[in-house]
């Protein structure tokens, strides 16, 4: 029993479950029908659980920003602990380390109030050529969306 206890103190051992927890709470928007049922049942977006005039808004910011710290942390671990240095490896940390960074940023620039749910709120969107106009909150979140999409691939390969 102590020896077990002593493997998984080690930090290549405690990998997998940094991972997982990472994966749940970055995943928090499944908190969304038990906690804002009718944002969820509304068609909101993910990111209008976090708004300031939602109910529970601090439990979904602070899994993000707990999210984000943990896949800093799990793309450390994985830096110091893969032994091949190939480009894919080299992209999957950096991935996991932008995805970290980009969930805490994302947590701190909350949209003000949910549209979904509040006809007075505008969030301004504007993609021309001559002004765009983009709240900080969604240049943090193409971030997200990018690392979402190519991390899995990245570890693939």
């Amino acid at each position: 029993m102590v020896e077990r206890i002593a493997r998984w103190r080690e930090p290549r051992n405690q990998i997998p479950l940094i991972a997982v927890l990472a994966a749940l709470c970055f995943n928090n928007w499944l908190l969304g029908p038990l906690l804002n049922y009718h944002l969820f049942s509304s068609n909101g977006s993910v990111s209008e659980f976090s708004a300031t005039n939602q109910p529970y808004y601090l439990i979904f910011r602070t899994l993000d920003i707990f999210s984000g710290l943990l896949f800093a942390l799990l793309a450390l671990l994985l830096a110091r602990f893969l032994q091949q240095k190939d480009r894919w490896r080299h992209t999957l940390v950096l991935g996991l380390a932008i995805l970290g960074i980009a969930n805490v940023t994302d947590a701190f620039f909350t949209l003000p109030c949910s549209e979904t749910l509040d006809a007075v709120c505008k969030v301004p969107v504007n993609i021309s050529l001559r002004h765009l106009e983009i709240p900080s909150h969604g240049y943090s979140s193409v971030i997200i969306a990018i690392c979402y999409f190519l991390l899995p691939l990245a570890g693939i390969l």
